[in-house]
């Protein structure tokens, strides 16, 4: 039963009637269908939790009005969730890539690689946005690339059955695209044991693991997460996962082996329920659903920057309470298949379903083709060519340390006759950064600052352009007299740098 829909009705009646019997909203709540079988300890939980989140406060055997009752009612008149977005911001261009649902922030951290608008990028820094990089590679397999429309189990059993037989009647397809897939066919059954209905297939592509098995979007999901969880907890290490229709890719920590997953795999058995509660409170599909809930009961406040406090924490806050349930209800009954895993589990004891070890096979890579195209990094030149012009656009203020006289120039067009005082001929000319102008520079900076320009020229209002180089930086960078391509693909990695580890000592 949807406990956000009954917290939200309690605490409707309570602003309009100010004081409620326990009893009455028990026997309303258990006249509605969904909450025919709501038990008096379940009411109890949850009016406890309303009252520690200040909504409605039990009184003896009645309930009455909260302090924040009606802050709460005129905010949630709607449960349908509200989503405020993020705006993501490469941080080598300075160029805003889009935008990020706020439950996919929920429990991103920075040093962790996602897929964004087709590229793999390396998250920097979540504060007012999120701060990215791109990412050479991805290195696993990554936490999450979008959602598709799901594709139901018997559509999937379908497209198997087809594919097994090479029965391409009834479908809509021109000559050529059937011989393309008999072509395809023809070469899984000749690389190893081709998908079915009945089986479950192993094959090792690399140091990644493809169980090709017919389940469908919701059931292939629900099996991946349980075996990374179990798979995890058995080599004391992280075990990614991502999943398809018709196949589930393992990033298997270094210890565990093919016949690992078929050992972990065989060894399940019916009432799986707890198990799999237990595997979704490490899953980052909860947080989604954990904030959905959080914001409806109340927990969360609209304004609040979920960026800033994350998963970690609204499960320490709320871990045991009727909110966390919610939570995970909703994740089962949208996301996965219990059911279905039950059904999967018990076809296996009956030998209905097989498991067998096969050679990589075609229809097992291609599970990694959407990662493929990821993996690819973006063009060198490109990105530093972007870089560049941001630099030389990047307006720098010039001050003259022997008179103070202040000039403004963008630092592509500053030339050695801009580093000499027009008002006083002085030539220690200090150049600055917008952000570090703003917060005042010490004295021993500007000299650093002015010492640069007049041993490096324009080169060092290249450098000192960047985005949280300062003096020092800027220096070790200079010293190298590095050509201009490696001189800006410098000045980049030193403002990732700073995005990087800013919030430590900023």
């Amino acid at each position: 039963a949807p406990l956000a829909v009954l917290a939200n009705q309690i605490v409707a009646w309570t602003v309009c009637d100010k004081l409620v019997d326990r009893k009455v909203i028990l026997t309303a709540a258990q006249r509605a269908w969904p909450f025919r079988n709501l038990q008096s300890q379940q009411l109890d939980d949850l009016l406890t939790l309303l009252d520690q989140l200040h909504q409605a406060r039990p009184v003896e055997r009645n309930v009455r009005q909260g302090p924040r009752a009606l802050k709460y009612f005129h905010g949630n008149l709607s449960l349908i969730p509200d989503e405020a977005t993020m705006s993501v911001r490469d941080i080598s261009t300075r160029r805003l890539i889009g935008r990020l649902d706020e439950r996919f922030i929920l429990d991103l951290e920075p040093g962790e690689r996602i897929i964004f608008r087709g590229a793999a990028w390396e998250v920097l820094e979540i504060e007012d946005e999120v701060a990215v990089a791109p990412a050479p590679a991805l290195g696993e397999l990554p936490r999450w690339i979008g959602e598709d429309i799901p594709v139901p189990q018997s559509v999937a059993c379908e497209v198997v059955r087809r594919l097994e037989a090479g029965d391409w009647k009834g479908l809509p397809l021109v000559p050529e695209a059937c011989n393309s897939l008999e072509e395809f066919r023809t070469s899984i059954f000749k690389a190893g044991e081709g998908p079915a209905a009945d089986r479950i297939t192993l094959e090792r592509h690399e140091r990644l693991l493809v169980l090709s098995h017919a389940g469908g979007t919701r059931l292939n999901r629900t099996l991946g997460m349980l075996l990374a969880s179990l798979l995890g907890s058995r080599a004391g290490e992280a075990c990614g996962f991502q999943s398809d229709p018709y196949r589930i890719i393992l990033d298997l920590p270094a210890r565990l082996r093919a016949r690992d997953v078929e050992e972990t795999i065989s060894a399940l058995r019916p009432g799986l329920g707890k198990l799999l509660r237990l595997a979704v409170r490490s899953s980052p599909m909860l947080g989604p659903q954990l904030l959905h809930v959080a914001r409806k009961m109340g927990a969360i406040t609209p304004g609040a920057d979920v960026g800033r406090f994350g998963l970690r924490r609204l499960l320490a806050a709320y871990g045991d309470t009727p909110l966390y349930s919610e939570a995970v209800e909703r994740l089962l009954f949208h996301q996965l298949d219990e059911n279905g895993l039950e059904a999967l589990v018990k076809s296996m004891e009956t030998g209905e379903l097989e498991i067998i070890p096969s050679a990589a096979t075609p229809f097992g890579a291609g599970a990694l083709e959407p990662y493929r195209d990821f993996l690819k990094p973006r063009p060198g030149s490109a990105i530093l060519a972007a870089v560049e012009r941001r630099l030389r656009r990047t307006i720098l203020r010039l001050v003259c340390l022997a008179c103070e006289n202040s000039r403004r120039r963008h630092s592509g067009e500053i030339s050695a006759r801009d580093l000499c005082c027009p008002k006083c001929s002085g030539q220690m000319i200090a150049l600055l950064h917008p952000l570090e102008a703003e917060r005042g520079v010490p004295t021993r900076q500007r000299e650093r600052a002015a010492s640069l320009a007049r041993t490096h020229g324009p080169r060092a209002a290249l450098v000192l352009a960047g985005r949280g180089v300062g003096p020092a930086t800027a220096g070790r960078i200079l010293r190298r007299q590095l050509p201009d391509d490696q001189l800006v693909q410098a000045v980049m990695e030193a403002e990732i740098t700073y995005a990087r580890t800013r919030r430590f000592w900023d």
